[in-house]
């Protein structure tokens, strides 16, 4: 939450922000993004495979895990 991105999204150019406007996620979307990147994958094993390919035909290039805390990942280089 503090840099907008974890040392390996950072290592490749890379970090969260919210879809509505520039800046970094807030404590509630890094909250929402990783419960539901997490929880939910060791809940349920398929989750995770889908979460995964989703943003292949995304629109906007939105995993499962961006869609409810309403982030999206950009490139930073």
């Amino acid at each position: 939450r503090t840099r907008g991105a974890t040392l390996g999204q950072s290592a490749v150019g890379i970090r969260v922000r919210p879809l509505a406007a520039e800046g970094l996620p807030s404590w509630g979307q890094a909250v929402k993004r990783w419960v539901t990147e997490r929880v939910a994958a060791a809940l349920v094993g398929l989750y995770l495979y889908l979460d995964l390919l989703w943003s292949l035909w995304d629109t906007r290039r939105q995993a499962l895990h961006d869609k409810w805390p309403g982030t999206v990942v950009v490139r930073t280089r």
